[in-house]
């Protein structure tokens, strides 16, 4: 159930229609109050709405729930930056290169075995989505403008 949620919630987002997608992303929270990808896209979705204090909160679960997702400590620095907590952000931005250093140190690691290359590959994709999902969300910020 949670899951038809959450893709009408990317349907509804991607068919600019934020609020209908917030509705459902409240719904999946509702049904999985862990679900760091949830809280992540409500995230994005509410900082394109202007309601950044929640979107901070969306972030800070992302955070707890996801430590090593560095695109969480980017997204709040961006959102700190806007917000002129600039501390805060530089601090995000810090953590979010200590992130990065540390997955490519695993990668490079020659003692990092192949069922640990395939967490690292399958954590890349994530990124990958999550920053197109980023991407998507800015370019129609800018569009709107």
């Amino acid at each position: 159930l949670a899951m038809s949620f959450f893709n009408r919630a990317l349907v509804y987002n991607e068919t600019n229609r934020p609020m209908q997608s917030l509705s459902d992303l409240d719904r999946v929270i509702q049904l999985d109050s862990t679900s760091s990808i949830t809280y992540f896209n409500r995230a994005i979705i509410r900082s394109r709405v202007g309601d950044y204090n929640r979107a901070l909160d969306d972030y800070n679960k992302v955070a707890e729930y996801s430590p090593e997702n560095v695109l969480v400590y980017y997204n709040r620095a961006l959102l700190y930056q806007q917000l002129g907590e600039i501390e805060r952000a530089k601090a995000d931005y810090t953590k979010a290169i200590e992130e990065l250093e540390a997955i490519a140190a695993k990668v490079e690691d020659p003692t990092t075995g192949i069922g640990d290359m395939d967490g690292y590959m399958k954590r890349s994709q994530e990124l990958v989505e999550a920053c197109r999902a980023y991407l998507r969300g800015a370019r129609e910020s800018l569009l709107e403008q």
